[in-house]
Order: structure tokens, then C-alpha cells, then sequence
């Protein structure tokens, strides 16, 4: 008897290792998938700052930025070339491959509201700026932006 229950205990214990095996094994996979996931959300949304960028609390004509620093999905100033998207002869620019989709496929991702006169604007034809709290504004023209400022002074 006693040699039937050392059996069923072996096999009790076999059992939970395999188990606890199963259990690690899963528990890296998983760990590892929400640190490619993590790493894949924050370098989407990761925002570089250029040196001598301006941070004072006015816009200036010097906050004008060239597009292809501009995640245009994020609407995040990179501070470095980011990847460009052409779409019908039209480039507009991507920090990730999420991004690109977007891009390609969500029409509304390339158009973004002019805070000066409120009328929709192409991303990619627009006067980009940076605001005093580092948000990414599009204007139809230098003009809108000029007068923007001098509404916010």
C-alpha cells in the first residue's frame, strides 16, 4: 500500500511540475509580449526635443518645423526624420509602421483643424508650429500663424 501511495505521489508531483513548467513557459511568453508591445506604444508616442528648441510660453516664427519631423499621426514634433508616407503623389510622415497604416488607410489622419480660421488642412501643404505647450499645430498659411500668435501675445 504504502508503495501505491509513493506512486500516486510521484505522479501528483509530475503532474504540478509539468504544470508549473507550462505555467513559467507562459508566463515568459506573455511577459515577453507586453514588453514588444510596450516598447512598440511608447516609441509611437516617444516625443525628441531638438537642442535650442523654444520653450518660452509664446509662438514665434522660429517655432516653424519641416514636416518630416512631425509624426502626423501623433501630431508629435520627433526632433528627427521620420518615415514618409506617399500617398497620390502627396508625402506625409509616420514615426512607426502603425503609423503608415494609419496613414494610408484613415483619410482623417492627414487633415488636421487650423486654429486660426478653423478650416480643415492637408497635413502635408500646411505651416507647421509648435505652441508653447509643445503641441503640433497645422496652418493653411504662414499667415494664419503670424496672426495666431499675435492673437495669443
Amino acid at each position: 500500500m504504502k508503495s501505491h501511495k509513493r506512486e500516486s505521489m510521484f505522479h501528483i508531483q509530475k503532474v504540478q511540475i509539468r504544470e508549473l513548467n507550462l505555467s513559467n513557459g507562459c508566463r515568459k511568453l506573455l511577459t515577453l509580449g507586453f514588453a514588444i508591445l510596450s516598447i512598440m506604444i511608447m516609441s509611437c508616442n516617444q516625443q525628441f526635443k531638438a537642442d535650442g528648441m523654444n520653450t518660452n510660453s509664446q509662438l514665434t516664427l522660429t517655432d516653424s518645423i519641416p514636416a518630416n519631423l512631425v509624426c502626423m499621426v501623433n501630431n508629435k514634433y520627433m526632433g528627427e526624420p521620420q518615415i514618409p508616407v506617399k500617398i497620390n503623389y502627396i508625402v506625409y510622415y509616420g514615426c512607426c509602421n502603425m503609423c503608415e497604416e494609419q496613414l494610408k488607410n484613415n483619410p482623417e489622419t492627414r487633415f488636421a483643424i487650423d486654429p486660426y480660421s478653423q478650416t480643415k488642412v492637408n497635413k502635408a501643404h500646411a505651416y507647421i508650429a509648435i505652441s508653447d505647450n509643445d503641441e503640433v499645430l497645422y496652418f493653411e498659411n504662414q499667415n494664419h500663424f503670424k496672426k495666431y500668435k499675435n492673437s495669443k501675445q
